[in-house]
Order: structure tokens, then C-alpha cells, then sequence
């Protein structure tokens, strides 16, 4: 039977899934598929394409249900957290997301959803832009940190009691600032994190805005 591109694609997320990024590969693909590698090669040329492809796939639903009457500080909001959702869908997803720098109808209209917001709010073009990338930037790298720390499940993978304990060793009598900080460092409230970062991001546009 003729594998579909549609079956690669969701055989690749479920391997995404179980194996992670690292083991993500075309051979193991294959296998999971019960074809020979090669037939992967008709539809993704590389490894690069098939991770480009999944990359997107996390933006199926990033805005696509965003009202444009809404204010641009509600809508911009709103499409960061459903990015940050997007990532959070897989395993490893916001590793998988970046740096691939895709080109396509998702991405499309993620952009033009920040972006027009911006404009339509009075901002400039630059500004607009910068706060695109900045926004991208800060969900990707937060998100790839969350990943890193807590499961799907929001379970910790890491031994938090040993990496507090080594914290608070390494810094000793040298740095006792450091260790007055221990509780709000090693807070693993990663909604309340998010939302404190994106605020403070967005209540930069709006001192910018305001200046004019």
C-alpha cells in the first residue's frame, strides 16, 4: 500500500513524541512505517524538509480565531500564548520550531496576525517587525526552557532538590543574594513565568506607542 505524505507526517509527530528530536530519524521513520527509507524521500527530500513540514504543522491552530476588533495588546497576547500552546503540543516542540525559519501559509498568517495588529494600532513598520521577532524569540526561548524543565504532563524531568542543592553550594558565602532568591529562582510556575515575561515585553510596546 502507497504511504501519503499525511501518514509520514503524523507517524513522524507520534515518533516525536515517544523518541524525541535526537531520535527522530528517517531510518527509525521508516521502520515505525513499515517501509524502506528511501520511500521517505518521496515526499521530504532531507531530514531538514520533514522537520521544516513538522515545524509548521505546530501553527495549524495559531491564530485562526483572533478578533480583529480586539485591541492590539489582547490580540498580540492571545497569539503568544496560542504559539506557546502550538510548541507545547509535542515533545521537543519549540527545539524542533527553531531556527527552521519557514516560509508558508501558517507562518503567514502568524506574522500578518502580530504584525497587522501592530500597524493597525498606530505603530510603525519597524517597530511592528522587531516586535514580531522579539515575540517569536521570547515564546521559542521560553518554551524551550519549559521543555526542558516539566513533561506534557507538567511533571518536573529534572531533580530539582539536586539542582537547588547545587545552586545553593556553588553559591556559597560568595553570593548570599543569590540564595535569598532560591524560592522565586526555582518557581516552577510556568504559566505565571510566561505571562510575566510577555507582560513585560507588551508593556514595552506600550510605553513606545505612547512616546509615539
Amino acid at each position: 500500500m502507497k504511504i501519503t505524505r499525511e501518514q509520514v507526517t503524523e507517524a513522524a509527530l507520534t515518533l516525536l513524541d515517544m523518541v524525541g528530536l535526537e531520535g527522530l530519524t528517517m531510518r527509525r521513520l521508516a521502520q515505525a512505517l513499515n517501509i524502506q527509507a528511501p520511500s521517505l524521500y518521496w515526499h521530504f527530500k532531507n531530514k531538514e524538509a520533514l522537520i521544516d513540514h513538522l515545524a509548521d504543522r505546530l501553527l495549524d491552530r495559531v491564530c485562526v480565531d483572533i478578533d480583529p476588533a480586539a485591541a492590539w495588546r489582547a490580540q498580540v497576547e492571545q497569539i503568544a500564548r496560542q504559539l506557546r500552546q502550538g510548541l507545547l503540543s509535542r515533545r521537543d516542540g519549540a527545539r524542533l520550531y527553531a531556527g527552521t525559519y519557514i516560509v508558508t501559509p501558517n507562518i503567514m498568517r502568524v506574522n500578518d496576525g502580530v504584525m497587522g495588529s501592530l500597524l493597525s494600532a498606530g505603530f510603525s513598520a519597524k517597530v511592528a517587525a522587531w516586535a514580531n521577532g522579539s515575540l517569536f524569540f521570547y515564546v521559542i526561548g521560553f518554551t524551550i526552557e519549559e521543555q526542558g524543565l516539566v513533561d506534557a504532563a507538567g511533571a518536573l524531568v529534572v531533580d530539582l532538590a539536586t539542582l537547588k542543592s547545587r545552586f545553593a553550594e556553588a553559591a556559597g558565602t560568595s553570593h548570599p543574594r543569590l540564595l535569598g532568591l532560591m524560592e522565586p529562582l526555582f518557581d516552577t510556575d510556568m504559566e505565571a513565568r510566561f505571562q510575566f515575561g510577555l507582560d513585560m515585553l507588551l508593556d514595552g510596546l506600550a510605553c513606545q506607542r505612547a512616546r509615539g
